[in-house]
């Protein structure tokens, strides 16, 4: 890794309307041995093979080299949610139906794997939730009770496995975590978790911490706030939020980052699928549907590949259940991106427009790229931090911002391309 100082240019001071001024001159920034910077190739969705009934709300979890998934509403007209169970091969595309789940007819359930073990339960036959846990064997095509979960129980709720430890909440109108040991089938509770209230939250694990987020409150209120759960401490600590917000995503992990699938929105906006990098805490967006858009649906990873399965596709014509999976492959990062000797030219102008709020633009000769733009202190505490585009316009929430010196950085997979000092 080599450094290079530039040497401050010339202040230049802007009078604005409540004689609020900036100056802005360029301090320093990294560059790579190879004077380039990581950035991705970004991931493609493909579908695959269709079966019979289509369906949403429904839930999934991948073992053996197989998807499976089941349950659901086939429709909003239809008040009888459905209980068949079907697994996906990959190396065929195909599917096969297996033994119905045990618990009846179910809307709104949840499924995990944990230990090579797949199981699945709560959701709602109608209206109520549900308490009850069942483990499916593949080789005997059977299914198994385990312990009921203590409480009123979930649906359309989704929980992250840590070790052998699945870990589901917050529970409805409490905020409680509940802790579910598959080797001992015994339940626990975990750290409350601190955001609001919600269901149709999205959840995933990764590094060894577990991300909820999203979802809907119970009475109002569409969230993209999210949170990380550590369990060597028993604590959570919000992350940076996603947007759009959305109540109708579905969230899987693969290798380092985590993905979400459809962030909300209509029309093109809801195919899109976002990653999260934890080292640099933030998102990115990753690829898109072939097709329509997908809300309600569920996806599960086996091994470098992530799966979504059913849900409601939003068409020109309307909704419809989809019976459709659709099969996920990860971008990778390479040094394809940004020249450093080029964003050594880029030209950062940033503006106050209220006591809260900046604005900005990047400007240069440089390909256009994700960055997360961040505003430390002179200590390196950072104050606030965005995902933008450059070159392009951005605001930014800083909240109350005392007059003194700050340092202006452009990062990219957790390296500072670009920096200037910043005095407000």
């Amino acid at each position: 890794m080599k450094s290079y100082l530039l040497t401050d240019k010339k202040m230049k001071k802007n009078i604005l309307s409540n004689s609020i001024y900036l100056i802005l001159f360029a301090a320093f920034f990294l560059l790579m041995e190879n004077d380039t910077l990581a950035q991705r190739t970004q991931g493609t969705w493909t579908a695959k093979d269709t079966m019979g009934s289509g369906r949403f709300w429904a839930f999934s979890f991948a073992m053996e080299g197989k998807v499976y998934g089941g349950t659901g509403r086939p429709m909003f007209s239809s008040l009888t949610p459905l209980s068949d169970f079907w697994e996906y091969d990959p190396a065929t595309d195909s599917w096969t139906q297996k033994a119905d789940f045990p618990g009846g007819v179910r809307e709104g359930a949840t499924g995990f794997t944990a230990n090579g073990r797949g199981f699945a339960g709560f959701g709602s036959p109608f209206i109520q939730f549900s308490k009850d846990l069942y483990e499916y064997f593949p080789a005997t095509n059977t299914w198994s009770r385990k312990a009921d979960v203590p409480g009123i129980g979930f649906a359309f709720s989704s929980g992250f496995v840590l070790d052998s430890i699945y870990y589901i909440g917050p529970e409805n109108g409490t905020n409680r975590m509940l802790a579910y040991n598959v080797n001992t089938d015994m339940w626990d509770t975990a750290a409350v978790f601190p955001g609001n209230d919600r269901r149709a939250q999205v959840t995933f694990a990764l590094q060894g911490k577990g991300y909820l987020g999203m979802g809907a409150g119970v009475f109002s209120g569409v969230y993209g706030d999210f949170w990380a759960y550590d369990p060597t401490v028993n604590r959570w600590t919000q992350v940076a939020d996603i947007f759009p917000k959305s109540d109708q995503s579905t969230a899987f992990s693969i290798g380092n980052y985590g993905y979400v699938v459809n962030a909300g929105g209509t029309g093109g906006g809801g195919k899109n699928t976002y990653r999260y990098d934890p080292v640099a805490d933030i998102w990115e967006f990753e690829a898109s549907l072939p097709d329509d858009r997908i809300a309600n649906g569920t996806s599960c990873a086996l091994d470098s590949a992530g799966y979504l399965l059913f849900g409601e596709r939003s068409t020109s014509m309307g909704n419809f259940s989809s019976h459709r999976i659709y099969e996920f492959r990860p971008g990778h990062d390479n040094n394809m991106a940004i020249d450093a000797s080029l964003a050594a030219q880029a030209k950062v102008s940033l503006y106050p427009v209220s006591q809260a709020l900046l604005k900005g633009k990047v400007e240069g000769e440089m390909r256009p790229a994700r960055a997360q733009l961040r505003i430390l202190d002179m200590t390196g505490k950072t104050i606030a931090k965005q995902e933008i585009s450059i070159p392009g316009s951005f605001e930014l929430s800083v909240g109350h911002l005392p007059q003194a010196m700050y340092i202006l950085h452009l990062e990219q997979a957790g390296k500072t391309f670009y920096a200037q000092k910043w005095l407000k």
